[in-house]
């Protein structure tokens, strides 16, 4: 009901229970046909008439009375309008907000599919346009395959609140959208997506964080440059990047400097290095560098290894896929920045 709904039933509501009273009667005094009737107005001359209050005597305090008396109810019949008048606004404002809301989770429905289509390989070519509203979503576009169309209804299904695909995307030729030589747009995000991991995973290491390596990935062929102090940190670099997905071949150009740092700039730089991989770090952050670090290695990631961390002592468990996979899950964890050591005794190889 609304404000003004509330504040007439109110109304009527207390004009029904005054009605007949000597309140009531001083605002519906006398039936029009006998108001003819009345004489001017003189002293003494109002209480003939019932209903009306005379300017002098007992009257007027009944007109003070009832003056009162209403005014208290035209104020009530405010306050009641204001309350639900902000009733009202309340409600309108909880509906305003449940639609923003609803608005915001389609929106982000919306993002993580076309953002899946963006990224996979079989889709990343394809013209699609999705749609979501509640739990409904709307596929618009061009593939090359029956089967690119049922993955994107795959894909859409997939999404946490996606109930009902409408599935419209139509089944063409797909033309080239690069010319030959260039790289399409998926391939330069596979490409960026691996230099990025290779990055990050050297920069979790114990001996290879900080090292001043460039890292360029073009259609999955991985270069390294760079210098470093020792060969074994040239030789890890390499290994990292082999055992990171979407490496399809890694060519090391490192430079190794078997002389050390000889002017004071570059041993102030090789000081700053020493210092940085020997600054503490939680075993939380230990614990989810080691886990991001089996993710981004294709020989470990099909492993169920669970890691937990200690005062720095990392504890492997599960099982590895290979013997091979079980020892290298004990290099990287054993090289990552924090560890002290690593107990692998609960970690046994399929």
């Amino acid at each position: 009901m609304r404000s003004l709904e509330r504040i007439t039933a109110l109304i009527v509501a207390l004009a029904r229970t005054f009605r007949g009273s000597r309140l009531f009667a001083a605002l519906d005094p006398i039936p029009a046909r006998e108001r003819v009737r009345i004489p001017r107005p003189g002293p003494g001359t109002w209480d003939r008439f019932p209903g009306f209050a005379g300017p002098r005597g007992r009257s007027m305090g009944l007109l003070r009375r009832t003056s009162d008396s209403w005014r208290a109810l035209v104020l009530m019949s405010a306050g009641v309008a204001a309350l639900s008048a902000g009733i009202d606004a309340r409600a309108a404002n909880g509906a305003r907000a449940s639609r923003d809301m609803d608005n915001i989770e389609d929106a982000r429905r919306q993002t993580q599919i076309a953002t899946v289509y963006a990224i996979n390989p079989l889709l990343r070519d394809s013209v699609l346009i999705v749609t979501v509203s509640g739990g409904n979503a709307s596929l618009v576009g061009k593939t090359g395959s029956t089967v690119q169309k049922d993955l994107a209804e795959q894909i859409a299904l997939s999404v946490d609140g996606i109930e009902h695909v409408d599935n419209l995307i139509g089944i063409t030729d797909m033309p080239a959208t690069t010319k030959r030589g260039d790289i399409s747009f998926g391939q330069k995000i596979d490409d960026a997506t691996t230099t990025a991991a290779i990055r990050s995973k050297l920069l979790w290491g114990a001996t290879t964080s900080g090292l001043a390596i460039q890292i360029v990935t073009v259609r999955g062929a991985v270069r390294l440059y760079g210098t470093v102090y020792e060969s074994t940190q040239r030789d890890l670099a390499e290994e990292v990047a082999r055992d990171t997905a979407g490496a399809l071949s890694v060519t090391n150009g490192i430079v190794v400097f078997s002389v050390p740092p000889v002017t004071s700039g570059a041993q102030a730089e090789a000081q700053k290095l020493i210092d940085d991989r020997r600054s503490p770090v939680s075993d939380t952050w230990i614990t989810a560098r080691i886990q991001s670090t089996f993710q981004l290695s294709p020989s470990i990631n099909r492993s169920a290894i669970s890691v937990a961390t200690s005062d720095g002592t990392v504890s492997l468990s599960g099982v590895a896929d290979s013997p091979t996979a079980r020892l290298s899950a004990i290099a990287l964890a054993r090289n990552t920045r924090g560890v002290n050591s690593v107990d692998s005794t609960r970690l046994v190889a399929n």
